[in-house]
């Protein structure tokens, strides 16, 4: 005797029964009615799951994906940058958000003494002759209210100097002398504070003359004292009585200058 499974219910029964065992469906109807496998309750709950699965899985990839994006352009953010070209969009830079004391931070921003006020606060000759290599001083003062009656300027170079001089009409600066410079040291007599000297000789033109002069710039406070040997014999002869020395003195300024 062989088994064969009843079409109707799905339960195994004799293929000599004239009708199903379980559900009573007679034999006859057998032929007629489709064949529907078994299918037990955890085959069902099993499918169920199944096919929540699938339908439930694009959703959780959906998720998932915005999560790391979300979690991406946080990070990102913290960097001041916001990133667009995941998919392929492209990028942007953002300013950022900054705390009180990062803005603080940023604001103190040290700035480094020009060089004329590091010369004017070296201690030593050779700090003082560092600073000065490479550097351009002027006497331009208005002549009206100027002791010295010329113009002239000092470029220092190594341990050398060019030294120039102009009047105000003339609109160009004149060579005058190159040489050698010396630096020393001494004491203020009113103060006995010490300073540092710069001395070198030039012409300086007078009334369109050009007297040959001796130049000393005191870096402590940039006062150039000018002192010349034909100007003091001049004085002298002006004032027959008088043994003081020939001097005038002005301010230089750090920096070149040229006629507008």
């Amino acid at each position: 005797m062989a088994l064969t499974t009843c079409k109707e219910c799905g339960g195994k029964m004799s293929d000599r029964a004239t009708e199903c065992p379980h559900c009573g469906c007679p034999r006859e109807f057998q032929d007629r009615i489709p064949f529907q496998a078994e299918v037990s309750n955890k085959s069902q709950a099993q499918s169920m799951d199944g096919a929540k699965r699938q339908k439930s899985k694009p959703y959780r990839i959906i998720a998932i994906s915005l999560v790391a994006i979300l979690g991406v352009s946080m990070v990102v953010l913290l960097g001041n940058f916001v990133l667009f070209n995941y998919f392929g969009i492209g990028s942007a830079r953002l300013c950022g958000w900054k705390s009180d004391n990062e803005i603080e931070e940023a604001a103190v921003v040290e700035i480094e003494d020009p060089i004329d006020e590091k010369i004017k606060n070296a201690k030593t000759i050779e700090d003082v002759r560092t600073l000065l290599n490479g550097t351009t001083w002027h006497y331009t003062e208005n002549l009206s209210d100027s002791q010295i009656e010329g113009w002239f300027k000092v470029r220092f170079e190594d341990n050398n100097y060019i030294s120039y001089t102009a009047l105000p009409s003339y609109g160009t600066w004149t060579e005058t002398e190159r040489g050698q410079y010396k630096i020393s040291e001494g004491r203020f007599s009113n103060t006995g504070e010490k300073y540092i000297c710069v001395e070198w000789k030039s012409k300086l033109k007078v009334d369109y003359l050009d007297i040959p002069c001796e130049f000393a710039l005191t870096t402590n406070n940039f006062q150039v004292r000018v002192t010349s040997s034909l100007l003091d014999g001049m004085s002298r002869i002006e004032n027959i009585y008088s043994t003081k020395h020939y001097a005038k003195y002005g301010i230089m300024e750090f920096g070149d200058y040229v006629w507008d």
